[in-house]
């Protein structure tokens, strides 16, 4: 479940990003955007509320719809991917200090209780649709793993479809040896986990994190370089003259950090003849910044990397992912 809460905390909006992505994704952008790149615009940035963050409840358990199932144990039938690939899940999403994740119990259907929900929260339902395993055993073993994960977003009060999307996982590995624990019946869990086939599964689950959390149809902190950053008087000699800095309105409680490395995009605008969208916004990386100081709600950086022709300037919009590792990234 995703709360983000609409409510202007000194001059930051924090904004539900969720709705019908595929066909919107610049719109969603040039709405975001625009009020950053404008020039000498008052600071602003759409925000997660630190104190909330984000609260995703995933419908338990992650369905395994395919015909392949794997024992728990030698004394145990039954299934045992349903509970490992939602425990999988849940820590794909607590990976980011940003976000909450919890479960909620599915009831009969397409049905999950909704006392004390708000109509901002979000459900998520998530399936292992189809897997595909293959050995070759020409020259060793060639196994190969391919998972398809469907997953849903749904208004939690209203249980209306947001999106769907259908992602697919594949690895492969070969072994100079043959060896493919698929031959042996039934498949055990401490067998199958340390295979090719448990990689292509995580490998789609990653993929489905992805689309929320990571790529431009999911939730990011944008902020801006608001101005350049200068040596305090009498301590010009002790800055390095090569290096370009640039005070940012973000800080601390946007969960940044000190060596944090962020991507500074700049957009071309676009008229179209979309009477409801006149405007779309291309949002294209121009350089990256490097966190050096920080407050609570603003900071500096130092210029990473830019191009020779499009330097980086105050009103460039900082994109800050919030699953994505941040630190190193040059």
């Amino acid at each position: 479940m995703c709360i983000l809460r609409r409510a202007a905390i000194s001059g930051r909006i924090t904004v539900n990003p969720l709705r019908p992505l595929r066909s919107r994704v610049l719109v969603v952008l040039a709405s975001s955007l625009l009020g950053i790149a404008l020039w000498g615009a008052a600071a602003r940035a759409d925000v997660v509320d630190p104190q909330v963050g984000l609260r995703f409840r995933l419908a338990t358990p992650i369905h395994n719809l395919s015909y392949f199932k794997v024992w728990p144990s030698r004394y145990e039938p039954g299934d045992a991917l349903p509970e490992h690939m939602t425990f999988f899940f849940q820590n794909l999403l607590k990976e980011s200090p940003l976000i909450t994740a919890t479960l909620v119990d599915k009831e009969l259907g397409a049905g999950w209780p909704t006392h004390g929900f708000t109509p901002d929260d979000v459900v998520l339902k998530i399936n292992l649709e189809d897997a595909a395993f293959t050995n070759r055993n020409t020259m060793g073993s060639k196994m190969t793993g391919r998972a398809f994960v469907r997953m849903t977003v749904y208004r939690a009060l209203t249980k209306d479809v947001l999106f769907t999307t259908v992602v697919k996982g594949r690895e492969t590995r070969w072994n100079p040896e043959y060896l493919d624990i698929l031959d042996k019946q039934p498949v055990l869990w401490k067998d199958f986990e340390r295979t090719v086939y448990w990689m292509a599964i995580q490998d789609a689950l990653r993929q489905a994190a992805n689309e929320l959390l990571r790529n431009y149809t999911g939730y990011r902190i944008l902020g801006r370089l608001t101005a350049v950053a200068t040596p305090a008087e009498g301590l010009e000699g002790t800055w390095d003259r090569r290096a370009k800095r640039f005070h940012i309105n973000l800080g601390r409680d946007d969960s940044l950090k000190v060596g944090d490395v962020l991507a500074v995009t700049r957009a071309s605008a676009a008229r179209t003849v979309d009477a409801e969208e006149p405007v779309m916004l291309y949002p294209q990386v121009v350089g990256k910044v490097k966190v050096v100081f920080l407050q609570e709600r603003d900071g500096v950086v130092q210029v990473v990397s830019e191009h020779k022709r499009a330097p980086l300037e105050p009103g460039d919009a900082l994109s800050v992912p919030i699953l994505a590792p941040r630190k190193g990234q040059l």
